[in-house]
């Protein structure tokens, strides 16, 4: 009986433990943007990368973290590679005022997470270069959204405020995982957004190569896992109530058998795919911009390559001028 409450006991143990490893556990070292920093309640929101609950897949990127008279916080300064080259003291009170990045070492205490120490950075306020009286619109893609980032910006001066998502939006199930922190905090006045244009596809139809066989593998990310993760960052993009502009995915133009290897004509494949997805959204607009580089003459010269990326002024003027046409007329739509 004795040894029989004994094994008991201890799957039990194990069970607890199981359970406990399986939930999030981000937060300590976890980076993101402060919002609503509120001195008596010595309490702020971290907005980060999204996590998931694996019992019940729910995503959830805002957390409520904790602080107090014996939390560390420092200013520091990073170089491109992100490494600390400075770090100074200061004040809570300073991250009253204006936008902060952080990143956070703590510990949980029940139901709350303490800071120990706060590394921030400050963020540009865009509310200081915004035109308040243009509507705001956020791009989110990836290396071929940061070609045509200035002729599309160029192309919408005095007609909106044009912003892109942080770095490199790469595959679908990336961002899903990150669109809440590109969205920001998008309910507070003047940090709204009007339209968002979005795409993924040249980081999901990713494949190994084995020179040997002369043979691809696998997609990065599947079709289906494709199509579920758009069905899923349309859910949060949707919150915001913008008016949403889907990007076809820009050509493959030949095979690329290197350490990024893609093949030709496999963007059609994932644009099908998408395709399937927007049917199901029929206010989603949509921007062929694959339709466009594919008939063009003036990708004649690229398409003989195998870089997807477009680095001639040429090439990036007409794409961040189909760009702004797409963005014009879901303004259009919104008067």
């Amino acid at each position: 009986m004795m040894k029989k409450m004994i094994w008991a006991v201890m799957a039990a143990i194990v069970s607890l433990a199981a359970v406990t490893a399986e939930k999030p556990t981000g937060l300590n070292g976890a980076r993101g943007n402060i919002l609503k920093f509120d001195l008596k309640a010595q309490s702020f929101e971290l907005l980060k990368e999204t996590e998931y609950d694996p019992k019940t897949d729910i995503g959830k990127s805002r957390f409520t973290i904790h602080w107090n008279e014996k939390t560390r916080i420092s200013h520091v300064t990073r170089n491109a590679k992100s490494k600390i080259i400075s770090e100074e003291l200061i004040q809570a009170e300073q991250l009253t005022k204006g936008f902060w990045q952080a990143t956070i070492l703590g510990t949980q205490d029940g139901e709350r997470f303490v800071a120990e120490s706060l590394q921030v950075s400050p963020l540009e306020d865009p509310r200081a270069t915004d035109d308040p009286n243009l509507p705001r619109v956020l791009v989110i893609g990836d290396s071929i959204s940061m070609n045509y980032h200035e002729a599309a910006k160029a192309a919408l001066k005095g007609i909106a405020n044009y912003h892109r998502n942080e770095g490199n939006s790469f595959s679908s199930v990336h961002g899903v995982n990150n669109a809440e922190l590109w969205l920001g905090d998008y309910q507070q006045k003047g940090l709204h957004w009007d339209v968002i244009q979005f795409n993924h596809g040249l980081h999901d139809l990713k494949q190994t190569y084995n020179s040997k066989t002369d043979t691809f593998g696998d997609y990065a990310v599947s079709l289906e896992v494709y199509k579920q993760s758009l069905e899923k960052e349309i859910a949060i993009l949707k919150k915001t109530g913008a008016t949403l502009i889907w990007c076809s995915t820009t050509p493959v133009p030949q095979d690329n058998k290197s350490q990024y290897a893609r093949r030709k004509g496999a963007e059609e494949i994932f644009n099908q795919a998408a395709a399937e997805v927007m049917q199901r959204h029929p206010e989603i607009l949509i921007n062929d911009l694959h339709g466009m580089v594919s008939k063009s003459p003036v990708y004649d010269n690229w398409r003989k390559g195998i870089d997807v990326h477009f680095y001639q002024k040429p090439e990036q003027d007409l794409l961040g001028s189909a760009v702004a046409e797409a963005v014009k007329t879901a303004l259009k739509q919104r008067q």
